[in-house]
């Protein structure tokens, strides 16, 4: 999440105590499309765009609401914390028509996002387990951890 100067801001900081184990799971581009069309499909919006910006973010993205054609913009090492929260974003604006980042409606429409997403997450709960790439085989809603080597 955004780490501005040593500080979260306050909708992050409740986002990463939350929902810590989100934090933990890296996912490669391959994934990260597909859960955003997976997202797109649940939730019943268009899916947006993936894009990447690889030497300004380390992890970090941003969701940009073009008309027509909204955009989301991950760094190179995205985790499955920071397409949630950037498909809230994108689940905000379609449904909301709203662009006040952070407020009431996305912190809703975050929970929604996250509570659906949970089904991608490990087994075994993360306690105590590196950060690694899943991968989303051919069945529904399965999840294989690959250690980062």
């Amino acid at each position: 999440m955004s780490n501005h100067g040593g500080w979260k801001l306050a909708a992050y900081q409740w986002e990463s105590e939350t929902y810590p184990a989100f934090e933990r799971v890296k996912v490669s581009r391959e994934e990260a499309d597909k859960l955003l069309r997976k997202f797109a499909r649940h939730f019943k919006t268009s899916c947006p765009t993936l894009s990447y910006k690889l030497k300004r973010y380390d992890g970090a993205g941003h969701y940009v609401p073009n008309f027509g054609y909204p955009r989301i913009v991950l760094g190179k090492n995205p985790t499955l914390s920071v397409i949630c929260h950037e498909y809230a974003h994108h689940l905000e604006f379609v449904r909301w028509n709203t662009k006040k980042w952070h407020g009431k409606k996305f912190k809703r429409e975050l929970k929604r996002v996250y509570t659906f997403a949970k089904r991608y997450l490990p087994d075994a709960g993360l306690a105590g387990v590196e950060p690694a790439f899943f991968s989303l085989t051919g069945r529904r809603n399965t999840i294989m951890l690959q250690p980062n080597n």
